[in-house]
This record gives structure tokens, C-alpha cells and sequence, in this order.
């Protein structure tokens, strides 16, 4: 189609002004087309032409009249840019036969469109539009390249890893940046300043670089790095691709080695993989090539820095007041725990928080491949296992912790996570005088953990048979409670079980659900099972305390057992 095509053109067949919008979000390439109206742009769920943002709100309206059409700026985010420059809220643009727009680095374009066409330059490529997104900053990249390849070479950094970067260092590493920066001006409505470039290469050269404001931002929990310009966030439970990147693949790799440095690990080409954590506690995994295709990858899962405790867990919506009260009396009982669910689902998050349950005399030992408990008791020893060095010798595995700490007189024993043979020298513990132990491990349901502990202990290499498995795990298990991760992001407790025995004529387990929930996710209590548990478990206390609608004085319907029915649904939340 021509350039000079106007909409009186189109008035003239009769066609009526539409637009047609390209863009694409997480649902894919996106195409609409809209007619007379307002039409509302951004990261809103209400959004007509919804674009990927960190949060919601609406930035521009599209405004169609019969002979005309405009986008306009109504917010300051998500930011929205036009030939390289920054649009400001009331700033209008007059959409022709073609306007091409960034906004929060989505390219959107808008062209006039008729009967399922848009009408375009046939000699324009997409493409090349396309390209604008990753030039948005780059002039800001390539500065932060150059200069970190300057502090490289002028400063001596073969050692600053991120404790050991001193304040000296630093001081050194700013001057010399700012004597680079006197000599450079900064293009007119630039997106970044002195100060900004300053930062990001001191956070490059002597920090984590461009992963710094995301670890400094609290409404993170996880950081997903696929390859240096791909970084994906978790927050609210939401996984977003951020806007952010590392300079180089080098810049990543020098990330990743100071990292793993700071705890005394190494990565390289023959140990590809690592596992470690940062000064806060959070954990870390990286691997690079040649396992990794594209280039390194690195997943860090952030700790809260101040400890999620039964309470925040129940204002989150994790479990009711009720069910915490529950964990607290199982926890204080002495009762043999494993958190049961899958990958971040929020297991350790729990063992965390129930932990702060025992007793502040007790004396509690942790074991951890990656040290991430965060128990606030005063009498706790910490235990991390540690990988083989450069020829192969050193190792300490976490089933050589395991069973020495047995030689250090815990009252109670807590192991991160069982993956392997670990889970019988976990099960002999719980099994030999340290009632009210704790672990995690990965299953989709109580009963699918119980049949995990048995493939976990015959990757001990004892040859036991599997009779002798399950009454080990049955003696040594007392509770099994399930935590999930739904679609939405909410991390939440779905059941509540009790390993009660093993059948003697099927040797299968005999598991009761003592909280559970149902398809609305409301929380049900199994009265009569929960009464069953106090009486076979021998426990001291009154079971009605644990069923709201029963909690009042004794009356005869309660000392003739007449509880509901176990099976009936009474939920008490949602």
C-alpha cells in the first residue's frame, strides 16, 4: 500500500478508521484491532491491550474518533517511549498509517487497518523496529563494559571476592571511574546518569552486578538468571522476565566465581555445577558450560531478612490460626516431622517457622547441604556438608554429618532436605532417642513421601528388605504435612497426616488425614480422627481444643464419642 494513503481514503469507501495493535505479552504475539472508543494500554488485568509488567497499572489510552486516532501518555509507568525518547504523561501522539512505540520494552505497534489488513511500508522490516527494544540502553551497557574492563586491568582484583572487597578498593575503583566519567557526555534524555553508571560498575566489577537492586528488593524470592540477558523474578509467587542483563558472558561467570569463592567452592569446566550461598544465608545454584548450552545459568532462592515466623505464614494465608496452634502442639509434643511437596513450594520456609517452636533449652543440630535454616534458638550447631577438592578427596557427605551428630548429644535433629541414602541414617536417628526431628523432602502427597523414604533407603546400599524398610519408616514417622504451590503462586498447607501403623496382613501403610482441604481450598478438620490420634498416641491434653465448634464445656455427646463424622467437610476458612 501506498505511503500517501490517508483516512479519507478509507472515509471515502466507506470503511469507518480502525487500528489494528501488534505486540506480544506472555500469552504470545498478540493482534487486535479496535474502532471508535478509548481503549485502555498497561500491565492492568483490565487493560484492553494488556502489556508484561512487574505491576499493575494503565500508562497510555488509545482514543479513536471517526477521522482520527491518538495514543496518549496517562502515567509515568510503565514507561513508554517514542524514537528514543521518553513520553510524558498528558504527551499525545497522532497514530498515521503507522506508529511504532516501547513500552516497559514490549514494542507496540498501531497501524491503520481494513478488513484484516494492516496497512504498512512494504519496504519497512519488523525486524529492524524490532531492534529498537535492545537499543533502548545500550550506549549505557557498552560504558559499563569499558569501564569495567579499565578497573580490571588497573586494580587488582584477583582477590575481591564479595567479603573481601575492602573499602579502599571501592574508593579506588570510584575515582577512577569518575575521572573516565569527567570526559563524557551523557545524550539528551538519557536514561541513566553518573551516578547510576558509577553503581552499576562498582556492583559489576566488586558486587553481583545487575543482580544487586533485585536482591535488594524484599518482594523478590527467587532470581532465575537462564543466560546474561535473560533474567527471570518470583514475586507474589509470579514469575516475570525482568529488564535487566549482565554486560558480557564474562561478567555472569565473574558473578558466579565470586560467589561460590565467598564460601570456599569452586566452579570450572571439570566441576561445572555448585551449590552454595550468599552472606545472607540465600541459596545458590550455578552451572555453566559446557552443561549449560547457553551459557551459565544461575538460580538464587532469597531468605527474608527477618525469619518468617507461624504467624506471618497464617497472614499470608498459608494455614488458619487453628492449624498453627495444631503444628505448635505437634512440634512442642516431640513428634517426629517431614514436610512434604515440591520444588518451591515453601518446605523449608515451614521447617523454618516450626522450628521456632522447640523449646529454648533443648539442644537442636542442623544438617544442610547448603546452609539456609535460620533457628533463633540460642543452643543450635549448624552443620554444612562440604563437596570434594581438585583431586577428588575431602568430601564430607551429608549421611557422614548425619550420623555424627548422634556423637553430639541432640535433643533434636534437623536435616534440610532428604534426596538420597541419608534417609536411613535420618530414620535410625528419629528411631534411637530424638523424637521431635524434622526434615523435608520432595512428593506431591503424604503417601507418595512415605514411598520416596523407601526408594531413599535402599539408596543406602544396605540390603534391607522392604517389610524391615516400611517398619522403620512407620516407628520412626509420626506426621507427614503436605505443603503446595497452586498456579496462582499461594503457598499453602494442604494436609495434615498421621502415619498411624502398617497393616499386618497387606504391609501397607495406614495414613489418616488429620487437616485437610477441599476443592475451594477451605481448611477441614477430621474431628474423629484427631481424637483417634490423642488416644493411640497416648498424648496428655484435651482434642476438642483443636475443633472450634467443639471447644466449649463436656457434654454428653462428647463423653459417648458422637463426633461428626470424620469424612464430613466443616470448613472453618477459605
Amino acid at each position: 500500500m501506498s505511503k500517501d494513503r490517508n483516512t479519507s481514503d478509507i472515509e471515502k469507501q466507506n470503511l469507518g478508521l480502525e487500528i489494528g495493535v501488534n505486540y506480544k505479552n506472555s500469552d504470545g504475539v498478540q493482534f487486535k484491532h479496535f474502532s471508535k472508543g478509548k481503549h485502555l494500554i498497561g500491565s492492568s488485568s483490565f487493560a484492553n491491550i494488556k502489556i508484561n509488567y512487574d505491576d499493575s497499572n494503565i500508562c497510555a489510552s488509545l482514543k479513536i474518533t471517526e477521522k482520527d486516532a491518538y495514543l496518549k501518555c496517562i502515567a509515568a509507568t510503565p514507561t513508554i517511549y517514542h524514537d528514543g525518547k521518553l513520553m510524558t504523561i498528558g504527551e499525545e501522539l497522532h497514530i498515521g498509517e503507522r506508529l511504532n512505540v516501547v513500552i516497559a520494552r514490549t514494542l507496540v505497534t498501531l497501524s491503520l487497518y481494513q478488513h484484516g489488513e494492516i496497512v504498512k511500508d512494504e519496504d519497512e522490516d519488523l525486524d529492524e523496529v524490532e531492534k529498537y527494544i535492545k537499543n533502548i540502553d545500550r550506549d549505557s551497557v557498552k560504558l559499563v563494559k569499558s569501564l569495567s574492563i579499565i578497573l580490571q586491568n588497573e586494580l587488582d582484583l584477583s582477590i575481591a571476592n564479595i567479603e573481601s572487597a575492602s573499602q579502599e578498593t571501592n574508593q579506588k575503583a570510584s575515582a577512577i571511574i569518575r575521572k573516565k566519567l569527567s570526559h563524557y557526555t551523557f545524550p539528551e534524555n538519557a536514561m541513566y546518569d553518573r551516578d547510576n553508571i558509577e553503581q552499576r560498575t562498582l556492583d559489576e566489577v566488586l558486587g553481583l552486578g545487575p543482580l544487586e537492586p533485585l536482591l535488594a528488593d524484599e518482594s523478590i524470592s527467587e532470581i532465575m538468571v537462564n543466560s546474561r540477558d535473560q533474567i527471570f523474578i518470583e514475586k507474589a509467587g509470579k514469575l516475570t522476565l525482568s529488564d535487566i542483563g549482565f554486560s558480557s558472558e564474562q561478567a555472569l561467570l565473574n558473578v558466579i566465581e565470586r560467589i561460590v569463592s565467598s564460601v570456599g567452592r569452586r566452579i570450572d569446566t571439570s566441576s561445572p555445577i555448585v551449590d552454595a550461598r550468599l552472606l545472607d544465608g540465600s541459596r545458590v545454584n550455578a552451572i555453566i558450560q559446557p552443561l549449560a548450552l547457553k551459557g551459565a545459568s544461575l538460580t538464587i532462592r532469597k531468605f527474608s531478612k527477618s525469619p518468617i515466623t507461624v504467624d506471618k505464614l497464617i497472614d499470608f494465608g498459608a494455614f488458619d490460626q487453628n492449624m498453627g496452634d495444631f503444628l505448635k502442639f505437634l512440634v512442642e509434643s516431640h513428634k517426629n516431622i517431614i514436610i512434604s511437596g515440591g520444588t518451591g513450594s515453601g518446605k523449608t520456609t515451614l521447617l523454618n517457622a516450626l522450628s521456632g517452636f522447640i523449646p529454648n533449652g533443648e539442644r537442636i543440630i542442623t544438617v544442610e547441604d547448603s546452609a539456609e535454616l535460620q533457628l533463633q534458638q540460642d543452643h543450635v550447631v549448624s552443620l554444612e556438608t562440604r563437596p570434594p577438592n581438585l583431586e577428588g578427596k575431602g568430601e564430607i557427605s551429608i549421611r557422614r554429618l548425619i550420623k555424627n551428630t548422634l556423637r553430639m548429644r541432640p535433643d533434636r535433629i534437623i536435616v534440610g532436605e532428604c534426596r538420597g541414602g541419608e534417609a536411613l541414617d535420618m530414620l535410625q536417628a528419629m528411631n534411637t532417642g530424638h523424637d521431635g526431628s524434622m526434615t523435608t523432602g520432595h512428593a506431591n502427597s503424604p503417601e507418595d513421601m512415605l514411598r520416596r523414604l523407601e526408594t531413599m533407603t535402599m539408596m543406602s546400599g544396605m540390603e534391607l528388605p522392604l517389610a524391615a524398610i516400611r517398619e522403620q519408616i512407620t516407628s520412626a514417622v509420626s506426621l507427614i504435612i503436605q505443603q503446595t504451590r497452586r498456579k496462582t503462586g499461594r503457598r499453602l498447607i494442604t494436609a495434615i497426616s498421621w502415619v498411624k501403623e502398617l497393616d499386618r496382613d497387606t504391609g501397607m501403610y495406614i495414613t489418616v488425614k488429620l487437616f485437610s482441604r477441599n476443592k475451594r481450598d477451605d481448611i477441614i478438620v477430621h474431628s474423629e480422627a484427631i481424637k483417634d490420634f490423642y488416644r493411640t498416641e497416648a498424648i496428655d491434653g484435651d482434642y476438642r481444643t483443636f475443633i472450634p465448634d467443639l471447644a466449649g464445656p463436656l457434654d454428653a455427646g462428647l463423653v459417648n464419642g458422637n463426633l461428626p463424622d470424620q469424612d464430613s467437610e466443616a470448613p472453618l476458612c477459605h
